[in-house]
């Protein structure tokens, strides 16, 4: 079968072969010298047609943003076809090139060939500035060109004395093109040093052999002889060729866009034929200014040394790509088979032919590299596979044995609450091991972290390990200063369980014959500190600074074990510190420290008393009930009429409740458990029932943010039963609050924002009362119309409930005038009927 016949390599061989023939005429003396010049110049003004036609093609074809540079391509050509005409007419034919042109005449050839000098000259800044250099960049590389133009044209022009013994127009216009022809080749020589496209180079060298048979040219004029004038004809008449040629290469491959006919900087071929360029200029200047002030040669060969510098860079920066495109091959073969090892892992795929040996051995180690991987992604699907079967093996005798413990009424409350929470602790590191072992919850799963209680978790594993151990000799003895038992920290609840677990294991496994433990909470500054302290064997220092030092250990003779490993991983995301010191057969003490952080709003830190108050204590364990007899005893000392009612059942608490008239319901301060076994009723229920202004739910459910969120809702604070006897009680006369004049109350939890609110409205004469929670507010509610007040509620309350969820328990209570003050965009349905949204919170100045 005949191949297809490549039409543009029979052109290219063609016109070269015909620039080789005139080139063997000239040097042989087969033709004369002026009948070549003037077929050059003819043949010239041909290859100008087809140029200006190729140039309005890639123009039309390219995008807007090329369109924008590709202007200046088209300018060029036409001002080169214009240059070359005027050039023909003026000076080949009357044969006029050798005696000083007059003045008309000069200025119908300088103006052509300025208008391509400078449509070229942005052509090329433009393409430099947009894809490859910053603007700083590009004016630093363009001072250091200039420093070496100016050498060259010095020597340039100071080889003939001749040309400054005289001014003319001509003589100044040729001193001033050629500086711009120099910036010109500095620009096409850095384009093409990292030019990726074909086209676009045969385009680059075409310029720079122009701009070389340009110097040429004008090495004729200063030397007033023709010797030159015929090579640098066809020198142009070449350079018109390789521009002619790489137009036609771009528009026969479609190739416009001229973010594609460069590379970037960094790559091999860059910075190889960048060197390359940088490195002979050097030498070539150096060399060329050291003959010329040493050498009795003579000075008129520097007419020729711009010429020479020009081609020889060409020849050095397409050399260089060459040679740096067979040291980048195989830089490819090793990029195509990680594509191919990381898209399909699929060996057959691999390019292994190789002949450079570090080449081999890097192919090899990124094999064996993807092998090792491979066996880990393996592994991990397998342990993923069993921990996924684990999570649904565990969850159904979980559910079952947490519905049983809620059926247990004969198990007594803190028995129910061990075996409650171990079980949610189990369930917990179940999940936990699931999400671990599966890649795709690695990337998208972030560890849930929020506020809680560190006594309150402290105390929950200690009631596990006490249960855990009750039928071995052993005391844990906790310890809490006076002001730390209702700090709290950020971090993951379920993890920093399993520390203290973890870490109380070890201690255990570490004791001898005195079997205690200490654990202690206390603060330090802003810290909050535990020490978990044994009396066991103790460590060696060596072991310690290990320990500390990041090292996995794992020795169960000296009481350690994985505990540490997860211990420093869990304090490392929770941004706190890990302590030990330890003596031996004295015990070690595993000291950590976190940031303490606020209480949220929700924990009663304190229960208030009044003379006159109602206490009612509604819990289904009778023990409870001793326990608060003995915690209010002393409070009960200080009035006669305080009364405090107990209660198990909660339909007879709500019996009671409403036999109370008003002013006494007022007077109630309840206490009440959430989990009341076997009854209809939890403590919220009661509490939402009897419409109390002042509870307090007692509740080992502290966690549970439905809990929490709904006793929000009810005006009730949270205290968790295991720290009853930690709670402040502050017992203080009743205080009546007049009714407030505000016309407007703004429940906002910025106070710097709400201190602006304030100035404002006070500055338009508007009373505005403030609150940052919703506690206060509810409290207050009595002060104020619920018919005429206006209540302008934040979307966003840095607590549990929100802005709209507020605004209905408002609603509930009669409340008319409710606005919502948020940037937020809410959907229809998101918001009640009653609620007026606000797009902006400075909108509550003009209610």
């Amino acid at each position: 079968m005949l191949k297809k016949t490549n039409y543009f390599a029979c052109i290219v061989s063609f016109s070269l072969s015909l620039i080789a023939i005139l080139l063997l005429m000239r040097i042989f003396h087969l033709e004369n010298l002026d009948s070549i010049s003037l077929f050059s110049a003819q043949a010239g003004l041909v290859f100008h047609i087809f140029m200006l036609i190729l140039s309005f093609k890639l123009y039309n074809n390219a995008n807007s943003k090329d369109r924008k540079i590709l202007y200046w391509l088209v300018i060029t050509n036409i001002g080169l076809f214009l240059n070359d005409l005027a050039f023909y007419f003026l000076i080949y034919n009357p044969n006029n090139y050798y005696i000083h042109l007059s003045f008309v005449s000069f200025i119908i050839d300088i103006i052509p060939y300025a208008i391509w000098l400078i449509a070229l000259v942005i052509f090329l800044s433009k393409i430099l500035t947009r894809e490859l250099f910053n603007t700083f960049r590009f004016l630093k590389v363009l001072s250091s060109l200039t420093l070496i133009n100016l050498i060259i044209i010095t020597l340039f022009f100071v080889s003939v004395q001749s040309a400054f013994d005289f001014s003319s127009w001509q003589n100044i216009s040729q001193i001033l093109s050629s500086m711009i022809e120099l910036v010109i080749f500095d620009f096409a020589i850095l384009c093409l040093i990292y030019s990726e496209n074909k086209g676009f180079s045969l385009i680059l060298a075409g310029l720079t052999v122009l701009i070389a048979g340009d110097f040429l040219i004008a090495s004729s004029y200063l030397t007033q002889g023709n010797f030159l004038q015929s090579y640098a004809d066809l020198l142009w008449l070449l350079g018109l060729m390789l521009v002619l040629f790489g137009m036609i290469y771009i528009q026969q491959k479609k190739e416009y866009a001229i973010s594609t006919w460069l590379r970037k900087m960094n790559v091999i071929k860059s910075k190889l034929a960048s060197g390359a360029f940088n490195l002979s200029l050097l030498i070539i200047l150096s060399i060329s200014i050291l003959i010329y002030f040493t050498s009795p040669l003579e000075k008129t060969l520097f007419l020729i040394l711009p010429s020479f510098i020009m081609i020889y860079s060409v020849l050095i920066v397409v050399l260089s790509n060459i040679i740096a495109q067979r040291f980048e091959e195989p830089f490819k073969k090793i990029e195509h088979n990680i594509e191919a090892l990381m898209s399909k892992n699929d060996k057959s795929l691999l390019d292994d032919n190789f002949s450079i040996e570090e080449f081999i051995f890097l192919q090899k180690f990124i094999v064996e590299a993807f092998e090792v991987k491979e066996e880990k992604d393996r592994a991990q699907r397998e342990i993923g596979s069993i921990a996924t079967q684990v999570a649904h093996d565990i969850r159904s005798p979980l559910a079952a044995i947490l519905m049983l413990s809620k059926e247990s009424s004969e198990l007594p409350e803190e028995l129910r609450l061990v075996l409650r929470d171990a079980t949610h602790r189990i369930e917990d590191i179940a999940n936990n091991l699931l999400h671990k072992t599966h890649k795709s919850d690695l990337h998208n799963q972030t560890e849930k972290t929020g506020l809680f209680l560190i006594s309150a978790a402290i105390l929950s594993v200690i009631s596990e390990k006490k249960m855990q151990y009750k039928d071995v000799q052993l005391n844990i003895n906790y310890l809490s200063q006076e002001n730390a038992a209702f700090s709290c920290i950020s971090a993951n609840l379920t993890e920093f369980k399993r520390v203290i677990s973890n870490l109380l294991n070890n201690a255990i496994e570490a004791l001898t014959d005195l079997r205690e433990i200490t654990v202690k909470l206390f603060l330090e500054a802003d810290n909050i500190c535990i020490d978990i302290a044994d009396t066991g064997t103790g460590m060696p220092e060596e072991i310690t600074n290990k320990i500390l030092n990041g090292e996995v250990i794992s020795n169960k003779v000296t009481g350690l074990g994985l505990g540490f490993s997860h211990a420093r991983s869990f304090l490392a995301s929770a941004k706190g510190e890990l302590k030990i010191s330890s003596q031996g057969n004295k015990g070690t003490t595993v000291g950590l420290v976190f940031n303490k952080r606020p209480p949220p709003i929700w924990l009663a830190i304190n229960l208030t008393i009044h003379p006159d108050s109602i206490i009612v204590i509604m819990d289904d364990d009778a023990s409870i009930h001793g326990a608060w007899n003995n915690l209010l005893s002393a409070t009960l000392k200080k009035s006669a009429e305080i009364q405090v009612v107990h209660f198990i059942k909660a339909l007879d608490c709500i019996e009671y409740l409403k036999k109370l008239n008003p002013d006494m319901l007022n007077r109630v301060l309840m206490l009440a458990d959430y989990e009341l076994i076997k009854q209809n009723f939890n403590g919220l229920d009661v509490i939402a029932l009897a419409q109390l202004n002042s509870a307090t739910l007692v509740t080992s459910h502290y966690e549970n943010n439905e809990i929490i969120n709904r006793a929000i809702l009810l005006n009730t604070k949270i205290l968790p039963k295991m720290l009853v006897s930690e709670v402040a009680i502050d017992f203080l006369p009743r205080a009546t609050s007049p009714m407030s004049n505000a016309s407007i109350v703004i429940l906002e939890d910025n106070k710097a924002f709400s201190d602006i609110l304030t100035f404002l409205c006070q500055f338009r004469g508007k009373l505005v009362d403030i609150y940052h929670d919703p506690y206060t507010l509810f409290n207050a509610l009595d002060q104020y119309d619920s018919s005429t007040i206006k209540l302008c509620l934040d979307f966003d309350l840095a607590c549990p409930v929100n802005g709209i969820e507020v605004a209905k328990k408002l609603h509930e209570k009669g409340f008319k005038l409710i606005y919502l003050a948020s940037g937020y965009d809410f959907k229809p349905g998101d918001v009640p009927d009653y609620i007026t949204v606000l797009s902006d919170k400075m909108e509550m100045l003009n209610l």
